[in-house]
């Protein structure tokens, strides 16, 4: 449980730093505006597309891993002097 919290605070102050950096780049960019727009949203662009193809990815995968020829890994019928089975 600590382990987890300090994963997720890594990536917190990782995802925080990141955008402050972004920020104070953009603040100092020698390019000016209308190019610096225009190349950003062009990446946004590519991260959109590389976000939805990963999230088909994993949806996929959950749909695999759920599938309904699987069987179930708790047997959640038993009665409850029965342990449960694995």
């Amino acid at each position: 449980m600590a382990k987890e919290r300090h994963t997720v605070a890594f990536v917190f102050g990782a995802a925080l730093g990141g955008a402050i950096g972004a920020v104070y780049g953009l603040m100092n960019a020698p390019r000016p505006g209308a190019d610096t727009r225009a190349d950003l949203t062009e990446r946004w662009h590519d991260v959109e597309e590389r976000t939805a193809q990963e999230i088909a990815n994993v949806e996929s995968e959950v749909r695999d891993r759920i599938s309904p020829g699987r069987s179930p890994q708790f047997d959640f019928n038993a009665t409850s002097g029965d342990p449960p089975r694995v």
